[in-house]
């Protein structure tokens, strides 16, 4: 099993749509659709994004582990808050496809909240990872 397939097998596994797994990564849903086509690879901070959004490792993703075993949970790892962060933009992009696809009478206003509230979301996430990685070169 390639990459591709990995990926498409672990989202479907979580229940989400291309769109969604794209929005929690903050890509282009053709992007998704390319990796899951085999069409190019993920690299760097988005396979490390993948790994953590379909709770496997960056080994399994890339053929060097052979079960998808799944990474720590952030909380163990002292990183609750970011765990809690992800959680939170994962449900609201969740939320935002829901709106869009599946309520008719959605408001465009109701659509920027959410968008807004992902990016405050994505913002506090990656401050707090900024913090860890700075106290982690000061050790």
């Amino acid at each position: 099993m390639d990459i591709s397939e990995k990926i498409r097998m672990l989202r479907k596994e979580k229940g989400l749509t291309q769109a969604m797994l794209a929005e929690s990564l903050d890509v282009a849903r053709s992007t998704v659709i390319a990796w899951e086509g085999n069409r190019c690879l993920p690299e760097g901070e988005n396979l490390k994004s993948i790994a953590r959004v379909l709770d496997t490792t960056v080994a399994f993703l890339l053929g060097e582990s052979a079960a998808p075993a799944p990474v720590p949970a952030l909380s163990e790892r002292g990183d609750g808050r970011v765990q809690g962060a992800a959680s939170i933009i994962l449900k609201l992009s969740e939320a935002r496809y829901m709106l869009e696809t599946l309520d008719e009478e959605s408001d465009a206003s109701d659509v920027h909240i959410i968008d807004e509230l992902v990016s405050s979301c994505k913002k506090i996430s990656w401050r707090l990872l900024s913090e860890k990685k700075n106290s982690t070169l000061i050790e």
